[in-house]
């Protein structure tokens, strides 16, 4: 694919993020639209420079950090940074990264500002409540200085597991960082989550933690059935939609089958959270301190809310993410019934005309096959007459695509090894790459039911199409192998269904296709008609359908493309 400069421009002018591209030395090449917007400067694309400043000089509210970031020769750099813009102080998220060439050289560097001014202030604004909080409690706070500590550490937490679960995308992930935040702000020695599994033990599976764990979790085997090992704080709080609490492991006769394991890992206290309390919970968190009776009232509640909190969370994303997928379930059979549509119309039309254009060619080609005979050789008329046959077998062969693409094509299937119809081949197929391009053919003794003309006009036309495309320089890798396939390995649109299957690959060096020419490739006259040219993929597409067989295109972008067809295996006899 051509590389095309305008384009690259306006994406780069269009980026929402203010950007600016320096050379190796530190000299503005150029900055996009929201970088001049940040610089109260009018927008050029593709200008050098910056207003009435020396050609290449760097802003001088990035000049600094980028002296440093060049001197440091490090490859990347994050630091936030407070900006006087046109539009007051803002705070920016700045990326510093230095960029390569196509040998791996250095050959520059981007700057990326990412606006977090929205952001810093609800931070402060977090703080400060958080501040108002802590200093009303302190004020009607009337217990003991270790108990408004603790208090106050559950606030923390609050806070910080409250931003995760703003940030968070994933369940797991989400849990892994409040585990982090309970013993990073809390204080905790270990704190891990545990998903209620509806497996017959009942089982409780741990997923996330954070914390002095040194093997404790493996050793656990909690359940939360009603049973010996299920009637500890963690089971009992899945079971009852309520917290427990331990406050000395030493003496507590609940704890006698972890004991020892909690003891020796220095845990004192602990408390169990359900996750949820409307209907049976999602699991449960679990919070152990080094010391005991660590579990004041107020922070078990505080804590409980967490708890609540981290499940509608949990719930939330795996709504989401139920959402998402059926949105997808939705576009891809969206996708390919359009499709189906769309090719099932055009083969019946496709159809249509063959039949009645084979009903024509039989008449001309037979009183031009009649002619021809009678005229004798001096006669100029017999030239004519070889010209209408010649362009009658043409159009013969053009009817016979459109029958395979609208799969009514006459087809006599039978058993074949087709790693020797490729070696039979194999002559014919170099022939049509001709000496500017390396042919590679790899096949083994797979035996397939399929017409045998079929399957040769279809290679064929593959190989035909991928020379054209490389303009007969480059390489070409042709491949027939047996392989067990799910439908994830092939494109959703496509709708392979899992079974065995013969693998015909085609690959090429060519110019890679980008996902909308692919979707459009087996479509009929997107090429010009010459010798049928514009029917050479559809009838491809036509033959491997009709075969029962499923194809597509695949490629990465600079390793050419490659066609996958797959064939359905032979039913192995009782």
């Amino acid at each position: 694919m051509k590389f095309r400069k305008d384009r690259y421009l306006s994406v780069f002018g269009n980026l929402p993020n203010p950007a600016f591209l320096f050379d190796r030395d530190g000299r503005l090449e150029n900055m996009n639209r929201a970088a001049a917007l940040l610089l109260g400067e009018s927008f050029e694309p593709g200008r050098t420079g910056r207003g009435n400043a020396p050609r290449g000089e760097p802003p001088p509210v990035l000049a600094e950090d980028l002296a440093r970031f060049l001197e440091a020769d490090i490859p990347s750099r994050g630091f936030e940074k407070a900006i006087e813009t046109p539009a007051g102080l803002c705070h920016y998220q700045v990326e510093m990264r230095r960029t390569n060439d196509a040998s791996g050289k250095i050959d520059g560097t981007v700057v990326i500002l990412n606006d977090i001014t929205r952001r810093k202030e609800a931070e402060e604004t977090l703080q400060v409540l958080l501040d108002e909080m802590e200093a009303r409690v302190e004020e009607r706070a009337g217990e003991e200085e270790r108990t408004q500590r603790h208090l106050n550490r559950a606030l923390r937490m609050m806070w910080g597991c409250g931003r995760a679960l703003l940030d968070a995308k994933d369940e797991t992930e989400l849990l892994s960082e409040v585990c982090r935040i309970a013993v990073e702000v809390g204080g905790y020695r270990l704190v891990w989550a545990g998903f209620a599994e509806d497996d017959p033990g009942k089982t409780v599976r741990p997923v996330a933690q954070s914390g002095f764990e040194d093997g404790y979790l493996q050793n656990l085997s909690i359940t939360w059935a009603d049973a010996p090992r299920g009637r500890g704080p963690t089971g009992t709080a899945i079971r009852s939609c309520a917290p427990v609490v331990a406050h000395n492991l030493q003496s507590d006769p609940q704890y006698a089958p972890w004991r020892e394991e909690a003891l020796s890992r220095g845990f004192r206290s602990s408390a169990a959270f359900p996750l949820g309390r409307d209907g049976r919970p999602l699991g449960s968190l679990n919070i152990y301190a080094s010391e005991p009776d660590a579990f004041s009232g107020k922070e078990v509640e505080l804590l409980s809310e967490l708890a609540d909190t981290l499940a509608y969370g949990i719930r939330s994303l795996r709504a989401e993410t139920a959402r998402r997928r059926e949105e997808d379930r939705r576009e891809v059979a969206e996708v390919r019934l359009r499709r189906a549509q769309r090719m099932e119309s055009v083969a019946k039309l496709a159809g249509g005309v063959a039949h009645n254009l084979n009903n024509l060619l039989t008449v001309i080609n037979g009183y031009g096959f009649l002619l021809e005979k009678e005229l004798p050789d001096a006669d100029p008329r017999k030239r004519m007459a070889e010209e209408v046959l010649r362009s009658g077998q043409r159009a013969a062969e053009l009817t016979n695509q459109l029958l395979a693409y609208s799969r009514q094509q006459m087809l006599s299937p039978r058993e074949l090894e087709v790693g020797g119809l490729l070696r039979e081949m194999e002559p014919g197929l170099r022939e049509i790459c001709g000496p500017g391009i390396a042919l590679s053919v790899a096949a083994g003794r797979s035996v397939l039911r399929v017409d045998p003309e079929g399957f040769r006009q279809m290679l064929f036309r593959l190989l035909t199409h991928s020379c054209e495309e490389m303009e007969r320089v480059g390489e070409v890798e042709i491949r027939a192998f047996d392989a067990n396939l799910l439908p994830g390995e092939a494109p959703p649109e496509v709708g392979l269904t899992a079974g065995e299957y013969l693998v015909l690959s085609v690959r090429d060096t060519g110019p890679t296709m980008d996902k909308e020419s692919r979707s459009h490739v087996f479509d009929p006259f997107l090429r010009p008609l010459e010798s049928g040219a514009g029917l050479e993929l559809s009838s491809v597409y036509g033959f491997v359908k009709q075969s029962g067989g499923y194809i597509w295109v695949d490629g990465e972008p600079g390793a050419g493309n490659r066609f996958i067809a797959c064939f359905p295996k032979p039913g192995k006899s009782e």
